[in-house]
């Protein structure tokens, strides 16, 4: 009897991570609706000479064969490229991978990219004593930050504690686990998002979403969206302004306290961009009286080379280069606003509670001021005309 033999399936190549590749990087959300800050922004540290990653090399596949003889071919099995990425060293095996230095260990899967970044990590306070911090990489605060100090980091800063009067500066993200009271003059800059449990009087500035589970008279702007978790997650007093959209359970309060949210822009979109394409002209005219000055200051230098002249003409390239540089600050500005108005066209506003009276809501130039209560509302903006709807009705 002619028999054939089954073919036998191989086993990709794998890495075995020995730290976890997926640290919880958004709010943990609670029954109530509120959010838990404290699970937040955990760390994944390595210490000089830990192991991080190991390969496991692709088990090859076996062809099989028909009655008749004939190869039955099965795909192979693939292995995987080396990882790329910095701060470890690789076994001369190509199997292990070991940190080379203590820091923050990453993770991309999407590029198969391993890397140990520095981290400053401060066991107790931020405060006179230690003074400001400057940092080239990630800062974490074990403890709190008291008044009148700054914090800077090219990476994330992480504050397990309470946050005072002080300043924050993140080449990417903030997360404050215990909230920040800044009384008016604290601040907050970073370049990716910003988490906290609850801010008061503080400005905050944001590439990415501002999160928070309660805002009490900030000055709040939001390159993408503003989220205030919970029940009873409440916007009370001050300027919270997102490019696409906001949502909390509540605005303002019973006594009126003057409540302001902008999506998108304060003005129209057109009032805006042609004020600004007025600088920009200025500016230009500005680079080519510069130009022209040069050209005629070096003409005459030729026929006349006196000390006034050239003082004349070296002030005149000082002109260029500062209208060069504001001609392309401004245009670099105006792609901005343009991708702003973009991305708030469809901009809303979501309230699942109340929304009290002294409370105003912007879009992209349309305004509305609430004089009565309102529960459970959308705000959308369409043509010139702000529309509220009740959310289980649009």
């Amino acid at each position: 009897i002619a028999r054939g033999t089954a073919a036998a399936k191989g086993t990709d190549g794998y890495f075995e991570f020995h730290f976890n590749t997926t640290p919880e990087t958004k709010p943990i959300v609670l029954p109530d609706g509120s959010v838990d800050y404290n699970k937040l922004g955990k760390i994944e540290l390595a210490e000089t000479g830990q192991l991080l990653a190991t390969y496991h090399n692709a088990i090859p596949a076996t062809d099989g064969t028909d009655i008749f003889g004939n190869t039955t071919p099965i795909e192979a099995a693939k292995d995987l490229a080396p990882l790329k990425g910095k701060g470890f060293v690789i076994t001369q095996e190509g199997k292990e991978y070991y940190a080379a230095t203590e820091g923050k260990i990453s993770y991309s899967e999407k590029d198969h990219q391993l890397s140990i970044t520095p981290i400053y990590i401060i066991e107790g306070n931020v405060d006179n004593a230690t003074g400001d911090i400057h940092f080239n990489g990630d800062v974490l605060v074990k403890g709190n930050v008291f008044a009148n100090t700054t914090i800077r980091a090219t990476g994330n800063i992480t504050v397990n504690g309470h946050v005072e009067i002080a300043n924050l500066y993140a080449g990417k993200n903030v997360i404050l686990k215990n909230g920040m009271q800044g009384s008016g003059t604290g601040t907050i800059n970073a370049k990716g998002q910003v988490m906290a449990k609850f801010l008061e009087q503080t400005v905050v500035t944001a590439g990415g979403d501002v999160s928070a589970n309660a805002l009490l008279n900030c000055n709040i702007e939001s390159g993408a969206e503003i989220i205030v978790s919970g029940n009873r997650g409440s916007i009370i007093g001050g300027s919270t302004k997102a490019v696409e959209k906001i949502t909390a359970s509540s605005l303002g309060n019973r006594v009126g306290v003057k409540t302001k949210l902008i999506v998108g822009f304060e003005k129209e979109f057109k009032e805006i961009i042609a004020l600004f394409d007025e600088e920009l002209a200025d500016a230009k005219d500005n680079l080519l009286d510069a130009e022209r000055s040069i050209a005629r200051l070096t003409a005459q230098l030729k026929n006349k080379p006196e000390p006034e002249l050239a003082d004349a003409k070296a002030k005149a390239f000082r002109d260029k280069i500062t209208y060069q540089a504001k001609v392309k600050e401004m245009t670099t500005k105006r792609e901005e606003l343009i991708d702003i108005r973009e991305r708030s066209i469809d901009g809303t506003v979501i309230i699942t509670g109340m929304v009290n009276a002294g409370t105003t809501v912007i879009i992209n130039g349309i305004r509305e001021t609430l004089e009565s209560e309102r529960r459970n509302v959308n705000f959308t903006a369409k043509g010139r005309e702000m529309r509220v709807y009740t959310n289980d009705m649009k």
